[in-house]
């Protein structure tokens, strides 16, 4: 008989993280696996092939292929950042526990340089250290940021931290998440996401 348990070493939370980024840029297989492999080194190819072909999400879906072939950021210039917040379901993470987390995602539009990281919350002092952490990590001038108007992207705290930064905030108008791009229903709530980017090598 199958064995239940997968073939790849990998948490709940790390085939969730997976998931959750195909959902959210639409990157075929070899892009999504350059950015899991920097984040996640121990997943090859291979495993992320794995665990998206077992959740259904092998093949990017027709609608998909057309936004990747027609939808570019070339309009924008170098440091035009979008950042976002997905939720990962409540799963067992590499300590153990079960608790609800989420996973920050960072876009520059010109350069489709990708930056992530996966926190206990989404409140203002986790975002405001994500966007440090984004800025730090990217290997150019970060000049603008967008985001939709979360709690923690509007808080004074993140408003402070952009003036600091020395970053121009744009947020999406209210009820228009179109401003980012496709609007995709994913996991029961409408979440805008960023589609038709592709990831080059960095060398």
């Amino acid at each position: 008989s199958r064995p239940h348990k997968l073939p790849w070493k990998a948490t709940d939370e790390e085939r969730a993280i997976v998931c959750v980024l195909r959902q959210a840029t639409g990157f075929p297989l070899d892009d999504l696996t350059f950015i899991v492999t920097h984040f996640l080194p121990h997943l090859n190819r291979d495993a992320v092939y794995r665990i998206l072909k077992a959740e259904g999400l092998g093949r990017l879906p027709p609608a998909q292929q057309r936004q990747r072939k027609s939808g570019t950021f070339k309009d924008y210039d170098l440091g035009f950042v979008h950042i976002d917040i997905k939720h990962l379901p409540k799963l067992q993470t590499a300590d153990g526990e079960r608790r609800k987390r989420y996973l920050y995602v960072a876009i520059d539009r010109c350069s489709r340089w990708v930056h992530l990281a996966v926190k206990d919350d989404e409140l203002a002092t986790s975002a405001v250290a994500f966007l440090k952490e984004a800025v730090r990590a990217f290997p150019f001038k970060v000049t603008h940021v967008l985001t939709d108007r979360g709690s923690c992207f509007t808080a004074d705290a993140f408003e402070d931290a952009c003036r600091q930064l020395k970053l121009e905030h744009r947020k999406t108008k209210p009820y228009t998440p179109q401003t980012n791009g496709l609007v995709e229903r994913f996991n029961g709530r409408v979440q805008r996401e960023v589609l038709g980017i592709t990831i080059y090598s960095h060398r």
